[in-house]
């Protein structure tokens, strides 16, 4: 097993934060990195590290479009229907996930507006290192206490309850990072 590329910590800082120097665990500490990114992102509602996205959205008259992610690090191209908008022509909103049109609004239709951006934080970013230390302290709580079983011997399978598996520490912590509830979101 690997850790996945938008894992929220890597194996050496794990092994790190529990003192490890022997490679016999590490299938699980990976497996456990990547349970626990999963975990974190499906309680907030979205994704953390930078990465690429295209949605497609349905236009509903208004002049407002709220991304599925963010902070928005840029927009490569806003079409509706068959034609592109001009960046001039809207204004966004990077740490809200919101585009503004301008002069006009998303004319109402079905998948109608396609928005292809980059969003999240960037490597180095607080906001990751917090989610980090989160990711590192729910593997030492788990892992001191000898409660490995949440991985099958396959490395397959999902965490049970995920609102209860994390600790109400670090629920508590995680809460900034919840996504906001807009249109459904």
């Amino acid at each position: 097993m690997a850790v996945d590329d938008y894992a929220l910590t890597s194996l050496a800082n794990v092994k790190a934060a529990l003192h490890l120097t022997t490679t016999d665990d590490d299938a699980l500490i990976e497996s456990l990195i990547n349970r626990f990114s999963a975990a974190i992102e499906t309680y907030c509602k979205r994704k953390f590290k930078a990465r690429d996205y295209t949605e497609k959205h349905d236009g509903d008259g208004t002049s407002v479009l709220y991304l599925k992610q963010y902070p928005v690090n840029s927009v490569s191209s806003l079409k509706i229907g068959t034609g592109t908008v001009n960046s001039s022509d809207y204004a966004l909103y990077k740490e809200e996930g919101k585009i503004r049109l301008k002069y006009s609004v998303f004319p109402e239709g079905i998948q109608n507006v396609e928005v292809t951006y980059n969003a999240g934080y960037q490597d180095g970013s607080d906001e990751l290192e917090a989610l980090e230390q989160i990711v590192i302290n729910e593997i030492q709580a788990h892992y001191l206490a000898g409660q490995t079983d949440i991985v099958s011997p396959e490395g397959e399978g999902e965490i049970p309850d995920k609102k209860t598996f994390l600790t109400s520490e670090a629920r508590k912590l995680l809460e900034p990072f919840i996504r906001r509830d807009v249109y459904g979101y």
